[in-house]
């Protein structure tokens, strides 16, 4: 028995050690366990990602591609401009600092016609040119710059540039001149002694302010540019202007003019829901033929009309006019003046003047406490159908030569084509 006990005490023995073995073997052919070190670094500097170039003095040239920086707030020198760009593909970041004018210097920074140009973060201010001019450079970035205080324009950018977020105020020209499609956000042009904003074809400009200018707010001059969801007050001419073919003002507030509103003076502008009040004039003024204003609330003009048409093939519909001298002031052929409510005015609701408003169409709107609800000219062949008048001091005041629906008092139309007085 002990005979056996033994047999298997070296048997177990052998096994053990053979794994003892094996185990000393895959160690030495892994090697040492104990690091030999701390890991090295594998991040990149700043400088290996994107090589930049400092800038601590005025002025500056860049004559090359690539990134700049300002390392302090600079002073410019008399007869310079601060930074002149003459690459392409730049990149200049402000980094935070001023560059501030001193007489006789020319443009904080000024870029020539070159492209793809990107300056951001900083404020330049007190030159006697421009704080920027970049209006020859295509296919600019401007982010996060403010303009102040310079004797020329605020920002200046060319063809295809993209502004965002830039505040330009106080300058001696327009806070912001952008050349042909360029896109604008979220910025700002405050008490410029020209225009806020100066646009040229096919720009866009969203979400803008536009405040205290002395002459107009937004001007947009060429074509088809559309101003969306911005902000036009207490500017000393017109809140925005739309100076040529088929502009779009869509969803602004415009209040506090010291003229007009808005003013569409190209054909086939659009005005639509906007909010235009207590301007020194017109509410909105359309001067450009084949025009559509619509959806607009067009409130607080003493002096003049909520809105005026005084060009051919005009569109007025889905308005509220309201508290004005008038309501809908129409000296334009064939214009069509539907489905409006205008509630007390001083003179006529809506007011279709003799020799000029021929050929016009009323229909479907709503007339409330004014002087006279209609008043149309003789002989001007328009079409009065389906409206209502309601505590007006004279409801209907219509000349012969037109076509007008039956005039009835009470609630309901004598036909399909009656109108209503209350």
């Amino acid at each position: 028995m002990s005979h056996v006990a033994n047999k298997a005490g070296w048997a177990l023995a052998i096994v053990l050690g053979g794994l003892l073995i094996l185990a000393a073997a895959q160690v030495a052919r892994g090697g040492s366990l104990d690091p030999p070190g701390l890991p090295g670094s594998t991040m990149k500097t700043l400088d290996e990602v994107e090589p930049r170039t400092p800038i601590s003095s005025l002025p500056y040239v860049i004559s090359q591609p690539g990134s700049y920086y300002v390392t302090t707030d600079l002073t410019g020198v008399s007869g310079q401009h601060g930074i002149t760009i003459n690459s392409h593909n730049v990149t200049l970041d402000l980094n935070g600092f001023t560059l501030t004018g001193v007489p006789g210097a020319l443009d904080g920074i000024h870029a020539n016609a070159f492209s793809s140009i990107a300056i951001r973060n900083g404020m330049v201010r007190l030159w006697p040119g421009d704080g920027i001019d970049a209006a020859s450079a295509g296919w600019g970035r401007f982010e996060g710059i403010t303009a102040n205080n310079n004797t020329g324009d605020g920002i200046s950018v060319g063809s295809h540039s993209l502004l965002e977020e830039c505040v330009s105020y106080s300058n001696g020209g327009d806070g912001v001149e952008a050349q042909a499609d360029a896109r604008i956000s979220n910025c700002e042009a405050l008490s410029n002694t020209l225009m806020g904003f100066r646009l040229t074809h096919n720009t866009t400009l969203h979400d803008c302010l536009a405040a205290d200018n002395s002459l107009n707010g937004i001007y947009m001059a060429g074509e088809a540019i559309a101003v969306s969801r911005c902000s036009a007050e207490g500017n000393l001419s017109v809140g925005i202007w739309a100076n040529g073919p088929h502009h779009l003002v869509e969803g602004c507030i415009v209040k506090n003019s010291g003229a007009v509103g808005v003013r569409l003076s190209g054909a086939g502008g659009v005005i639509r829901d906007c909010s235009v009040s207590f301007s020194a004039n017109q509410g909105i003024h359309i001067i450009g033929a084949n025009s559509r204003a619509t959806g607009n609330s067009v409130v607080d003009h003493a002096a003049f009309a909520a809105i005026w048409v005084q060009a051919a093939h005009v569109t007025v519909d889905h308005n509220y006019a309201a508290t004005s001298a008038w309501g809908i002031y129409v000296q334009g052929t064939q214009a069509v003046v539907e489905n409006n409510t205008v509630i007390e005015t001083n003179n006529e609701g809506i007011f279709a003047l003799a020799a000029v408003a021929t050929a016009c169409t009323i229909e479907g709107n709503t007339v409330t406490g004014a002087s006279t609800g209609y008043s149309v000219a003789a002989n001007l062949g328009c079409s009065i159908v389906r409206n209502v008048a309601k505590a007006n001091t004279t409801n209907y005041a219509i000349g012969g030569g037109n076509d007008v629906g039956p005039i009835t008092t009470g609630a309901a139309q004598a036909s399909p084509a009656g109108n209503v007085a209350n």
